[in-house]
């Protein structure tokens, strides 16, 4: 929970990574960023993006690792990307809405069922796939019979598997015919018990945002550390295993406001 200042610097996490950290990930994440920054850094877990995002706008974290449309919200709001991550390969992902293998055969048996989303925030766990749901003339809203948010693309696809839902949107490669790989990365083996409904287009992946309370300097050296990560000696597993990254690549100025329109198209 956010709550006063008591370190040199905050570092804010979102209440949805791609998959959680194995044991011991964050401590390592926190000994990396002190390591970067060269100051005391204390983690601190958001409870939804709402609250992360004031977080970072009222300076009660310094920095934060930002959903993309959270990204956007920061970005209008004056706060800086200093890095964005490039996950197999790309810039980019896309969102995949999928069911039982005994599951809806096509969305137009959709209507009266029950969906898993991610979080309202979240770009491929409801945005992506919400906005193409409306495109395709199947509005969530007067579709499903239930909508729950889950918090995290595990609990989201947890429902799914236990019953609970009969779809949930997951993250899916940008490109290519696998488009079930993110379930299998959530929860290996899984991809065999589910079908694809529908994939949509691409949208950036996650970022670390400097808030505007971090010193100009401290952004430098943040933005220094994530980019050289891979030449660190614990760099490679922290990609690896926290931020589910090949690297981080600098992020151009204001690339994310943009998705600002995704939100209001889906609301």
């Amino acid at each position: 929970m956010v709550g006063s200042r008591s370190t040199d610097v905050r570092f804010g996490l979102p209440p949805s990574l791609p998959l959680a950290p194995p044991p011991g990930g964050l401590a390592r994440l926190r000994r990396v960023l002190s390591g970067a920054l060269g100051r005391a850094v204390e983690l601190v877990a958001a409870p939804d993006d709402e609250r992360l995002v004031e977080a970072a706008r009222s300076g009660r974290v310094d920095a934060v690792w930002a959903p993309p449309l959270a990204c956007a919200r920061l970005e209008a709001l004056g706060a800086r990307v200093v890095a964005r991550a490039v996950r197999h390969g790309a810039l980019e992902s896309r969102a995949v809405l999928v069911t039982r293998a005994e599951g809806p055969a096509e969305l137009s048996a959709l209507p009266g069922t029950r969906v898993a989303w991610v979080d309202r925030a979240s770009l491929t766990g409801y945005l992506l796939p919400a906005a193409a749901l409306r495109a395709a003339g199947h509005p969530p809203g007067r579709t499903f019979f239930q909508q729950t948010f889950y918090g995290s693309f595990r609990a989201a696809l947890d429902a799914l598997l236990a019953g609970e839902a009969d779809v949930a949107a997951l993250f899916a490669p940008p490109t290519g015919e696998d488009v079930l790989a993110g379930v299998d990365e959530v929860a290996p083996g899984s991809g065999r018990e589910v079908r694809a409904l529908l994939v949509t287009g691409r949208g950036p992946l996650d970022a670390i945002v400097a808030a505007p309370s971090l010193a100009p300097a401290d952004g430098v050296r943040l933005q220094r550390g994530l980019l050289g990560l891979a030449s660190l000696p614990e760099g490679p597993t922290l990609l690896r295993d926290v931020f589910r990254a090949d690297r981080f690549t600098a992020a151009p100025p204001l690339g994310y406001r943009a998705l600002l329109g995704h939100a209001l198209a889906v609301t």
